[in-house]
């Protein structure tokens, strides 16, 4: 019975601690890592004035003060990714998806929401993805590819605003 008790002291003292420590420290590493990864590249003027896309619609009025996902879209191929992203994010605050859509492709009449914007564009590079903060900074840049895609939500995730809990009352 003693050593019940000495085990279970132990367990309370030693292991459970060490277990939390753990699982914080490899949260706080994660974190490091993404915070790292998307420490600001340049930002939307220069992405227009390195001309790897020309539009007529503005940009700079459309994305100010709002997180932006710029998705640029030369092909069909991709299109259920771009709904898989916009259910993921279609009820977040100050986020929106902007869809750089290439001449010629039929422009996705379905998302025609608040937070979707099909823009028509020539695009000069491949399908990629740009994540842009709420100043119109580059954060990310992510292909279509599966890892990048899973990447992509995390840090779109981290950069969202949160949400302020409801605060709890106590009744007098």
């Amino acid at each position: 019975m003693r050593i019940l008790k000495l085990l279970g002291v132990s367990v309370l003292l030693i292991l459970f601690p060490a277990l939390s420590w753990y699982y914080l420290d490899t949260g706080l590493e994660y974190r490091k890592e993404a915070h790292e990864a998307m420490l600001p590249k340049g930002d939307l003027n220069e992405l227009i004035s390195t001309r790897r896309f020309t539009t007529e619609y503005d940009l700079r009025a459309t994305c100010e003060g709002m997180s932006t996902m710029l998705i640029s879209r030369k092909g069909e191929k991709n299109d259920a990714t771009i709904q898989k992203l916009y259910d993921q994010f279609d009820d977040a605050n100050n986020f929106q998806l902007v869809l750089l859509n290439s001449t010629g492709l039929t422009p996705l009449p379905e998302f025609d929401r608040d937070n979707f914007h099909v823009v028509p564009a020539q695009l000069n590079y491949e399908d990629e993805i740009v994540l842009l903060d709420n100043q119109m900074r580059v954060r990310t840049n992510h292909t279509f590819e599966k890892e990048s895609i899973q990447k992509l939500v995390s840090y779109t995730a981290l950069l969202l605003p949160r949400e302020k809990g409801r605060d709890i009352k106590q009744r007098k």
